[in-house]
């Protein structure tokens, strides 16, 4: 017979071993914790704080041909309020409304003068979502122009979540009373999505495309619960990117396939506008911009960039012209490019850069567009070799 001793320590050894993987495991997770809060890993992301639905500030317009139009609320202002988050520090925009519920001066009726008046259309991009009014594309175009001499009026009728069809309405609605000889649309990927916002015919009430990845992306992270645990909101933000990372890929794919009811309607609105700005002599520069990720060689979707600007010059005759700007931001790093690390919208240096190829282009004698004839008295109608504009 064995000694009993050795029996009773074999019997309790598997059970000192588990007791000891336990409390290795929450002394591990202890100086993990430890760890993570000295660094400050993770920093606890809470959400860019806007008025989009608050209806002070928002104004659904149903308009007579039947499209849901939205704009701000006339002489309003909107804030957006982004968190100190990824090295960002607090910041706050505030977007003024003007008379007619955009953003920017009133547009207001050709004067006597020469003068040549610049229509910006288009989305959150255009409209400056996440800047400053002056360090908008727009605002810089004329400011440069007019700091070269140039006789010049800008008006910007862009709102951030308009698609095509919603960019062709108001053109083909105010391009009368406005009078351009310039426009300039700035064309994103989810142009060819359906309405951002909608009105339910019952109730009234607005609801927004719960399919857009930025409400994905600008979800806050969870603190309560287990996720008082750094950890295990580092484990959640991990899992959280990579699915922001394959929902925003799907998105903009999805948008072009002929599963998209709105892909036709809206591809169109931008052949309606091509051949609107043809017919009457009106300059149009299309900006294509791309998605502020993956702007290295896996950025997937050139194909995409390459549809879209195929299909306009297709249609083009003289007064149209592309400038796809994914080769200016290739190989950037994306983060230098954003408004915020919640918030992936151009950062006043892109604007600045995208300001400076809009006024070369129209400054540009070689330009696909130069041998547009513009309406008399104005600038743009004087445009030769070696002329500005």
């Amino acid at each position: 017979m064995g000694n009993p001793n050795e029996i009773t320590a074999q019997e309790y050894r598997p059970s000192s071993l588990m007791l000891a993987v336990v409390l290795g495991t929450l002394v591990a997770l202890a100086l993990s914790e430890a760890v993570l809060a000295l660094a400050g890993i993770p920093r606890v992301k809470g959400t860019v704080d806007h008025a989009f639905t608050e209806p002070p500030e928002i104004v659904m317009v149903d308009e007579p041909a039947g499209m849901t139009l939205y704009r701000l609320k006339p002489l309003s202002r909107m804030h957006f309020i982004y968190p100190e988050f990824g090295g960002a520090s607090r910041n706050e925009i505030i977007v003024q409304a003007n008379a007619d519920g955009f953003r920017g001066p009133d547009c207001r009726p050709r004067s006597s003068s020469p003068e040549t008046r610049i229509l910006f259309l288009g989305d959150s991009f255009t409209f400056g979502a996440g800047v400053e009014l002056e360090d908008s594309f727009p605002e810089q175009v004329i400011r440069i122009l007019r700091e070269t001499g140039k006789d010049v009026v800008g008006c910007n009728r862009a709102m951030f979540g308009y698609n095509t069809m919603q960019d062709w309405f108001v053109f083909n609605r105010d391009s009368g009373s406005l009078d351009p000889d310039i426009v300039v649309l700035g064309y994103f990927l989810n142009d060819a999505s359906g309405p951002l916002f909608t009105v339910d015919p019952n109730t009234g009430l607005v609801s927004q495309d719960s399919a857009n990845p930025f409400w994905a992306a600008s979800k806050a992270t969870p603190t309560s619960g287990i996720f008082r645990s750094r950890l295990a909101r580092l484990v959640w933000e991990g899992h959280h990117f990579f699915q922001v990372q394959r929902i925003t890929k799907e998105y903009y794919r999805s948008l072009y396939l002929d599963s998209n009811p709105w892909r036709d309607p809206n591809r169109e609105s931008l052949s309606a506008l091509v051949n609107a700005c043809e017919e009457k002599n009106i300059r149009l520069l299309i900006l294509i911009f791309p998605v502020l990720e993956w702007l290295d060689t896996t950025y997937p979707f050139e194909a995409i960039h390459r549809f879209v600007t195929e299909d306009v010059m297709s249609q083009a005759i003289s007064c149209t012209q592309v400038i796809d700007l994914l080769p200016k931001m290739r190989n950037r790093p994306p983060k230098s490019l954003w408004v915020h690390p919640m918030d992936h919208h151009p950062n006043g240096m892109v604007h600045e850069e995208v300001a400076r190829i809009v006024v070369e282009a129209l400054n540009d004698p070689r330009a696909t567009f130069a041998s547009c004839t513009c309406p008399p008295n104005t600038l743009a109608s004087h445009h030769g070799e070696g002329d500005d504009f």
